[in-house]
């Protein structure tokens, strides 16, 4: 394994190039890339599709059909066009009172990353693959929207829907916490505490969900290029947690948290460091763009407290870029 060693004040390592941290040697990607031998303009430019593995035969065989796929995160617009055909309304979340959650973007104002992340990384699952702009990995997956980041949820909002999502086979969490919440906070050892219930609520969907077979919770690790160990969802062992790589040589990317807890990683084009095209994906209709079309900065924090939550604090962390 590969890491990147830090750069020095006086002597920075030279763009594009990695170092082994054991021999201090250069390092490049070392694994195959395949083409996805699907056509398109913009399938040319989802780069990432051929890092994980060939993707044509893979796709011979799976393409997420008939696998359910929570994304909680700001919302999904289900009305757009590489997203409506995999959209499944029928399985979002339904509140004490009867109400149908909204799965739909809120947006707070006329910035559209208010409420675009959630769209962006629901293209990179199951954006059709209908001969229109790209495709998703899991193209034939359905897709159901959890806005975790409504304005007018509070705190116990989170560890509640989570509870509720042994109804999907997979959900996808690409946000975190940021570490100006530190401390405490973050353990799962305080009954009754924010991650007591988070862990609670994910160990009940990964018992129970699924029919059974427990209910597949995926995380991104995080940006803030720290170890995220302490972290009490990162690290519990019903969270399959993501990492960041970068597609020029394997290098863990400048921003992903590492630690002990992480199961995987997923290619980034660590577009801070290195400039490039991020992760091509969907983006809402009818706004001017999120970031660019090309880049779902995926980056959202879920407030630790409710006191936080009320006086909308936000910092924005998450994977992939």
């Amino acid at each position: 394994m590969t890491t990147q060693t830090n750069a020095t004040s006086d002597i920075d390592p030279p763009t594009g190039v990695s170092y082994d941290a054991k021999t201090g040697k250069a390092v490049g990607l070392g694994m195959n890339l395949y083409a996805t031998g699907y056509g398109g303009a913009e399938v040319a430019v989802q780069w990432h599709l051929r890092y994980l593995g060939d993707i044509s035969k893979i796709w011979q065989d799976y393409t997420g059909r008939g696998v359910s796929v929570a994304v909680y995160d700001t919302g999904v617009q289900a009305a757009h066009w590489d997203l409506a055909a995999n959209m499944d309304t029928s399985k979002q979340l339904v509140d004490d009172d009867g109400n149908v959650l909204s799965g739909e973007p809120v947006f707070t104002s006329n910035d559209p990353e208010d409420g675009a992340h959630g769209t962006a990384c629901a293209g990179l699952i199951a954006a059709a693959r209908n001969g229109r702009g790209g495709v998703g990995v899991a193209y034939g997956a359905s897709l159901t929207g959890v806005n975790v980041f409504d304005e007018k949820s509070d705190a116990s909002f989170l560890p509640w829907s989570i509870s509720l999502g042994g109804r999907f086979d997979v959900i996808s969490n690409s946000w975190g916490f940021d570490q100006a919440f530190g401390g405490a906070i973050f353990s799962r050892d305080t009954v009754g505490g924010y991650f007591w219930g988070q862990s609670q609520a994910v160990r009940v969907i990964a018992d129970n969900g699924r029919d059974g077979l427990g209910t597949i919770f995926v995380k991104a690790a995080g940006n803030d290029g720290r170890d995220g160990t302490g972290d009490g969802l990162n690290n519990d062992r019903h969270v399959i947690t993501v990492a960041a790589y970068r597609q020029i040589d394997g290098v863990a990317s400048s921003y992903s948290n590492n630690g002990s807890y992480l199961l995987v990683s997923a290619p980034s084009s660590d577009k801070y460091v290195y400039g490039g095209t991020g992760l091509v994906t969907t983006d809402l209709l009818g706004w001017r763009g999120y970031i660019s079309a090309a880049m779902p900065a995926c980056r959202r924090t879920i407030p630790a407290a409710s006191a936080a939550h009320r006086g909308r604090r936000r910092s924005w962390r998450v994977s992939p870029r």
